[in-house]
């Protein structure tokens, strides 16, 4: 599962581009169930459509009406323009309806439903905690879902009613997590298998909705059971695999009891991943994580309402993929990181998808290989082949020329099994990783434009730079990353930039000093120059995590906020602290005003805080959530507005002067971890830990006026053409809309280099390179002062050019003397004295040369 912390918005030529990263961790199988959301407490309130009875309603309605803050323009709502958003660590979570109009998938702790054709989405909302499974009835009238839960608590197994979109059933039988669910082909009853630490399948009677029969879903001396498959014209059967055990199971409606059949595997041992069953119930084929596909003959009755067998299921090959390029006894291939999900096309035919995104189209051989060495037989002959990106989790056809791929990395591509092409402008890309991939995409045609991958880490921080030509992340590996912003590329990296890996950043407006923070809690000055990025400054105040690193609009300030309680208002011209904030609470962000009179914090505390930057005093807390901790805050350009989130799962907008909340947005299934403002006012992107993205609509009453910085290069002259690489713009990405995704991957970076360290930088140097001068400057000041720097720019790139046929005549001891007021003008006389006397020595050299007629 994917997690959003991080939002980075730039508005160029009234486009809003919204940049998203960090969503933390894939989550294994183990993970999920050490995940809690909320508090843990032994009684839980019944989710949506639960019946409780007359003596709890008051007390339930209490507690629901405790998740909304009370104000006074509480019914306002904010309007969901678009979602991304798509859990694909969910084994065969992306389902197609019978329709073939409908997609089905799981997204935190709801269910989607995706029209394919509108892009119009609803949701089943009813479980407590994530989805761990889902599966859809052959008439497509039905849908069953299940859960995970804390440890030691009982999950939940769902049952819909497509037509109403609501809530039939529910029962708790399993414990901790439901590993598989699936229907009978009668649709009488619904079968659920559970996890490691219930380990029990259970059979539930729909029509009744009671219980009906149950049994220990493997052999003590095997693994646990992770997979379900029913057999679709004998209600009464089904399969169940997993790890070291495949087995086949038969209903006795009489009897009330399950009768089992294990598939006698012999020596091989295999841990089963996917199973698909052919459509006359006679083979069964069952990918393995091994990297081959298992096929079984099922031997059933010919009798589909007879249970009884007179032979047991029959282990017919294990296959693999023959390299007609290698000698027989070495031509069998297994595919990379197992099989994780299997089609079956025409007969003989098969769709595989592979662990490393491998997919291919193969047809079985019907070659007789009793000779064969290996246990592995060569059966499948590739016909076709493509690759996409992560590991596949969920294979499913649309119509007969065209399948759908679920990865992963959170992604929904659509195959042609014509030309086996990935058609990448029909893809669906509804979440955002941070994990290996940074992001960009376009919010008006809701479009992913660019991916950045970096193998192995994931990005903590991301932020475009206000001239548009950089994309800047931090990463956990320590190395600060800038990227082109067009085709990705990397133009810096600042290798070991913090030890425990980089948490946060952030950019001064003239992008010449970056700040970064880490996870040991230093704050790190960086001065970042085309050719060359150094140290400028260490803020060592932290003992936590750095959480939120905020610059105030004149470039003189930036606010730390750290897990250690602690907020701190540091001077970035003197790089000195000048207040510190308290609080009890970890503060999970903090960010200025934009007059930088005033800042505003979040943290576990539920509350949000107005802080003095003068003193540093409390000067106003709001409560901006009953039930978690706020993650995230941001202000528009104005200041009359903010935006929060938190784990309530709902984004709220408010009113910065009277504290009051003005709207609110509910839709996110999981934790929302950030929230940004756009530029121009009137959207608002949120990102939640499940890996949805949520974009905002602000109500017209509540937008304000578009106001955006200007550019201070705009009118800058053009420089004459050369054969160097052109600059990129984030501006540009507008005229690739109707492309396909433009995917790049990093180099590698050294990570033994060490960072650059400039031993000499004093205030004034900061000052300038801030564009902070205290004392304002006339027109003619300012333009007398540019021409001598430019003067000076040109001598000094003719004179480092030995070679040079322009002759320059200038008097270079005046301009040397101009520049010197200019960069020395706090030294006093006698060695500013001393310093034109060696430069004007110097100068004397290089007129001698020939290089210019000055004195």
């Amino acid at each position: 599962m994917l997690n959003c912390t991080d939002l980075a918005c730039v508005l160029h030529h009234h486009h809003f581009y919204a940049h998203l990263h960090h969503l933390k961790h894939h989550l294994s199988d183990d993970h999920h169930d050490s995940v809690d959301y909320h508090h843990e407490t032994q009684s839980e309130a019944p989710p949506t459509g639960y019946h409780v009875e007359s003596n709890d309603e008051a007390s339930i309605q209490s507690l629901l009406n405790d998740t909304v803050i009370s104000s006074a323009n509480n019914n306002k709502q904010l309007e969901p323009v678009a979602i991304f958003g798509f859990d694909g660590n969910v084994p065969n979570g992306l389902r197609v309806h019978p329709d073939g109009i409908h997609l089905i998938f799981p997204l935190g702790n709801k269910v989607a439903i995706l029209n394919f054709h509108t892009d119009k989405e609803d949701f089943l909302c009813g479980h407590t905690h994530t989805v761990s499974c889902l599966n859809i009835s052959n008439s497509g009238k039905k849908i069953v879902s299940g859960q995970v839960n804390h440890m030691g608590y009982r999950a939940y197994v769902i049952v819909w009613n497509w037509e109403t979109r609501q809530e039939i059933l529910r029962h708790e039988l399993h414990k901790v997590r439901i590993e598989s669910v699936c229907f009978t082909s009668n649709e009488t009853y619904v079968i659920s298998l559970g996890g490691r630490d219930c380990g029990t399948v259970v059979v539930w009677n729909v029509e009744k909705n009671a219980p009906f029969c149950g049994a220990q879903s493997s052999k003590e001396t095997t693994g646990h059971a992770s997979r379900l498959c029913s057999l679709g014209n004998r209600s009464c059967v089904f399969v169940t695999g997993g790890e070291q055990n495949l087995r086949l199971w038969c209903i006795d409606i009489d009897k009330k009891r399950l009768f089992v059949h294990d598939v006698q595997m012999g020596k091989l041992g295999r841990d089963f991943t996917s199973i698909k069953i052919d459509e006359n119930d006679e083979m069964m084929y069952v990918g393995t994580m091994s990297g081959d596909v298992v096929k079984v003959r099922l031997n059933c009755h010919e009798n589909p309402d007879v249970i009884d067998r007179e032979k047991a299921p029959v282990l017919l090959g294990c296959y693999g993929r023959h390299n007609p390029r290698k000698p027989p006894g070495k031509d069998c291939e297994k595919y990379n990181n197992g099989v994780r999900d299997l089609l079956l096309l025409a007969p003989g035919y098969l769709l595989i998808g592979a662990g490393d995104g491998q997919i291919e189209l193969v047809e079985e051989r019907n070659c007789s290989f009793k000779n064969y060495k290996n246990p592995t037989w060569p059966q499948f002959k590739t016909i076709r082949r493509t690759r996409v990106s992560g590991p596949i989790s969920s294979l499913q056809l649309m119509t007969p020329d065209m399948a759908l791929v679920g990865t992963k990395s959170c992604e929904i591509y659509s195959l042609c099994l014509k030309d086996f092409n990935l058609k990448f402008n029909f893809s669906l890309v509804f979440a955002t990783a941070s994990y290996e991939s940074i992001r960009v995409w376009s919010v008006t045609k809701f479009q992913e434009l660019l991916r950045i991958v970096v193998h192995n880490f994931q990005a903590a921080s991301v932020l475009f730079s206000r001239d548009g030509k950089s994309i800047v992340s931090a990463w956990n590996d320590g190395v600060i990353r800038a990227f082109t912003p067009l085709t990705g590329k990397l133009i810096y990296a600042i290798p070991n930039a913090h030890n425990k890996g980089c948490s946060s950043i952030v950019m001064t407006s003239n992008c010449k000093i970056l700040v970064s923070g880490g996870i040991e809690g230093q704050v790190r000055v960086w001065r970042i120059e085309p050719m060359n990025q150094r140290l400028i400054g260490v803020l060592k105040e932290h003992y936590a995590p750095i959480t939120s690193i905020a610059i105030n609009s004149f470039d003189s300030e930036i606010v730390s906020a750290s897990s250690d309680g602690s907020c701190i208002i540091w001077d970035l011209v003197r790089l000195q602290r000048r207040h510190v904030l308290f609080a009890h609470t970890q503060f999970n962000c903090a960010t200025f005003l934009p007059n930088a009179v005033q800042v505003l914090t979040a943290g576990s505390d539920k509350s949000i805080s107005y802080w003095e930057v003068y003193d540093g005093t409390q000067v106003r807390e709001i409560q901006g959530s009953k039930t978690g901790p706020v993650n995230f805050i941001d202000i528009d350009s104005s200041g009359d507005q903010f935006v929060s989130c938190g784990d309530d799962q709902i984004v709220r907008l408010w009113d910065y002067q009277k504290g009051e909340e003005l709207c609110n947005g509910v839709g996110h299934a999981g934790v929302v971890t950030v929230c940004k403002y756009a530029p121009n006012g009137k959207f608002i992107v949120s990102g939640s830990f499940d890996g949805g993205v949520f974009i905002w609509k602000i109500p017209d009453e509540f937008q304000k006026c578009e106001t955006i910085p200007k550019n201070e290069n705009a009118h800058s002259k053009k420089l004459p053409k050369s054969k160097m690489r052109p600059i990129e713009n984030v501006t540009q990405l507008n005229s690739r809309l109707k492309t396909p995704c433009h995917i790049c991957e990093c180099p590698k970076v050294d990570t033994e280099k060490q960072p650059n360290i400039d031993p000499c930088v004093k205030p004034d140097d900061l000052l300038e390179t801030c564009s902070m001068k205290s004392e304002p400057r006339s027109e003619a000041s300012a333009n007398k002062k540019m021409t001598e720097r430019n003067n000076i720019s040109q001598i000094y790139r003719n004179c480092h050019t030995w070679n040079m046929k322009k002759k320059i005549n200038l008097d270079g001891e005046n301009v040397l003397k101009g520049v010197l007021r200019l960069e020395f003008e706090e030294l006093d006389h006698d060695k500013m004295t001393f310093i034109i006397k060696k430069i004007t020595k110097i100068g004397m050299k290089w007129a001698e040369k020939g290089l210019f007629n000055g004195k």
